[in-house]
């Protein structure tokens, strides 16, 4: 009998990533390697290897003539990405468009199973894969208009709104007229409902490795005063971590000895720095930027009483989760799949400074009530170890598969 053919599972996904490309004598040149400066390095692509013998994302790529020491190696063995043409900003894109259209054309066109991770990218292919009426599967990853919503440069000509209602509607057209979808939350799930109930999954990308599992922490681990609050995430608007700021300058003015490191890279860095210091307390906010996922980071995490995550619309925080692993208390703003990984007592309505500054002035001020919060943050991270969230990925990627066949 003749072999099977390979099985190749072509992934959209709306992230950017770099190719190093080195100038000698006046010219470019690069050697076909890709990096991350987020979380999509190989070992994540790497995943997908159990079931598949390839993966191809499809994903905006840029040259790069430097790489920061953080960035780490993408592609590789089983690993081949599809340049699509890079773009920054919904304005961007449209220029681009045109480009970014072939592009996704050329790619649809070579493959049979598609992987559509919602974002731009995603929206395209998915054009040409129901021209081409192909199917594919879907992943949803939160509220796709929220994150318009807000946006500076569209709330600028007031286009903001009618974008995010648009995209909502997209990602409702994408969730129903796919073969199967999987959610990073119930919420999620609820936003967009896919036609078949018996393929749906619900499942976080989140790598709680050994490295990264500790264990609840005793009410004698937690600072009486001077407490450290700590924050991880994209430092973006819809983010919220401006909120944040604001809740620790209402702590500090109450007479709170606390101070805060909110880790990671984005646009809002600078002007979170300027704020803090607008406030008063640019010496109590420390906003390092970027921090290498690994041991730097549980350092920082080792070291806080409480993270505190402020975002205004969210899918399922991967920070959090982590922080969780590693018996951290939780407070979040009540966004999304937030709400189900804390109970009420430890939520703030979303944007609401005064109420995220209650929320913690209450934790911080009890030892004991910080060890129970551990205690539950630590039981609920326990639900994302690998092997139950490896069981339901890959059972949603064999869908795809066989919906090719």
């Amino acid at each position: 009998m003749p072999a099977d053919p390979p099985k190749t599972l072509f992934v959209a996904i709306d992230r950017h990533f770099a190719r190093y490309c080195s100038s000698r004598h006046g010219s470019s040149r690069h050697d076909g390697r890709l990096y991350s400066d987020l979380t999509y390095d190989y070992q994540y692509w790497k995943e997908y290897l159990a079931v598949v013998d390839q993966v191809r994302p499809i994903a905006r790529v840029r040259d790069a003539a430097e790489l920061d020491p953080a960035w780490r190696r993408a592609d590789g063995e089983g690993v081949r990405f599809f340049a699509v043409t890079s773009y920054r900003g919904f304005w961007s894109f449209l220029r681009r468009s045109p480009r970014v259209l072939w592009d996704c054309r050329r790619a649809v066109r070579q493959g049979d199973a598609f992987l559509l991770r919602w974002g731009l990218v995603a929206v395209v292919c998915w054009l040409w894969l129901e021209w081409y009426r192909k199917p594919y599967g879907f992943e949803c990853i939160g509220h796709a208009g929220q994150g318009v919503v807000g946006n500076r440069q569209l709330r600028r000509v007031g286009l903001d709104r009618l974008i995010g209602w648009t995209a909502h509607q997209l990602c409702r057209s994408l969730a129903r007229r796919a073969s199967c979808v999987a959610y990073v939350s119930r919420y999620a799930q609820g936003l967009y409902p896919g036609k078949h109930r018996d393929r749906q999954w619900i499942f976080s990308s989140v790598q709680l490795t050994g490295d990264v599992v500790t264990g609840p922490r005793p009410a004698t681990s937690f600072r009486q005063r001077g407490q450290h609050i700590v924050s991880v995430g994209r430092l973006e608007p819809e983010k919220g971590h401006a909120v944040l700021i604001r809740a620790i300058a209402l702590l500090i003015e109450a007479g709170r000895e606390v101070r805060a490191t909110v880790v990671g890279p984005g646009r809002q860095l600078e002007p979170l720095r300027k704020l803090a210091a607008q406030l008063g307390v640019g010496d109590r906010v420390l906003l390092p930027g970027r921090v290498t996922w690994g041991s730097d980071l549980w350092r920082i995490l080792d070291d806080g009483d409480v993270f505190v995550l402020p975002s205004l619309t969210e899918g399922m925080p991967r920070a959090m989760i982590e922080a969780m692993a590693r018996g951290l208390p939780c407070i979040g703003s009540a966004a999304g799949g937030i709400t189900e990984l804390l109970g009420r007592e430890d939520l703030a309505p979303p944007g609401d400074a005064s109420a995220l500054a209650r929320c913690i002035a209450g934790a911080i001020g009890d030892t004991d009530r910080l060890a129970a919060m551990s205690r539950r943050a630590f039981a609920r991270a326990r639900k994302y170890l690998p092997d139950t969230m490896k069981q339901r990925k890959q059972a949603f990627w064999r869908c795809i598969l066989d919906q090719t066949r």
